[in-house]
């Protein structure tokens, strides 16, 4: 009986981990972690328009029912929030309604919208952006255009040339049709069908807001207003029709590309996102 005493309690000493035998296994999880940590992150950069697709999707079915139960024109306005480098600037999708009255600086507008009231802009995911693939053919910045006056082309390789001086905004430091190919907006009817719209957004009152506002207010005061209005025809910001349209880029791939070759060529082969004019939603292939 003592013998069987003695072996139970033997066995029970032997179901232990020693310290020594803890500390190693401790390290190998410490030496897992630290190598699936790189990892994790480098997934999470990694390019993916899957889940960009879902965001935008969603978006635009909000938009939808702004537009029909608000029974107004209604929409997502795409728009990088002003960055000094603009390379480097967020992009965001900002809900905007129809509200011609109350547009500043016009009066009567017939293609003003404004940001709509409770609705924050949602930013788009670091590692992807959204492109029209549409530029304006005049950047006049004394009198900027209005509703009657768009004039625009599909994108070509001449306009992502940095070497050419007519591609570059006004402080000759940032190709102004690529900020114009990644402003733009899309646009419901009252009835909720995708429509093709001439757009000029800007804030609803003479004052500071937290979303449109000029670009020398948010230059001289920031954080005031986040993304620049459309009057700045010269930096690439103006008037447009509403697209049914778009791509989605890996921006970080887009910024090592410094010809106009490369943009170009990265840019036409890419998938086209076409939206279902009576649902909002993304047309799956």
């Amino acid at each position: 009986m003592k013998f069987i005493i003695k072996k139970k309690r033997n066995l029970k000493y032997k179901t232990a981990f020693s310290l020594v035998e803890m500390l190693v296994v401790a390290g190998i999880i410490a030496v897992l972690i630290g190598l699936t940590i790189p990892a994790i992150n480098a997934l999470q950069k990694s390019y993916d328009s899957t889940g960009a697709d879902s965001m935008i999707s969603a978006a635009l079915e909000t938009a939808r029912t702004l537009a029909i139960s608000n029974h107004q024109y209604a929409g997502v306005r795409f728009q990088k929030a002003y960055n000094s480098d603009a390379n480097n600037a967020d992009q965001y999708m900002i809900f905007i309604i129809f509200d011609s009255n109350e547009l500043t600086g016009s009066t009567g507008w017939v293609c003003g919208f404004v940001a709509v009231e409770g609705y924050k802009p949602i930013k788009l995911p670091s590692n992807i952006g959204v492109m029209d693939k549409m530029v304006r053919t005049s950047h006049s910045s004394t009198t900027p255009r209005h509703c009657d006056q768009v004039s625009e082309h599909p994108l070509a390789e001449p306009n992502l040339d940095d070497s050419v001086a007519a591609n570059l905004d006004p402080n000759d430091n940032y190709n102004r049709n690529i900020t114009d190919i990644s402003t733009f907006s899309i646009v419901f009817s009252p009835a909720g069908k995708l429509v093709y719209h001439a757009i000029r957004c800007g804030r609803k009152s003479t004052g500071d807001d937290d979303v449109f506002n000029t670009r020398g207010n948010i230059i001289a005061k920031p954080p005031t207003g986040r993304f620049i209005q459309d009057n700045h025809d010269d930096f690439g910001i103006g008037v447009e029709t509403s697209r049914t349209k778009f791509v989605i880029y890996d921006r970080e791939k887009f910024k090592t590309m410094t010809t106009g070759y490369q943009r170009w060529n990265y840019l036409s082969g890419l998938d086209v996102k076409y939206i279902n004019p009576y649902t909002g939603q993304l047309i799956k292939k």
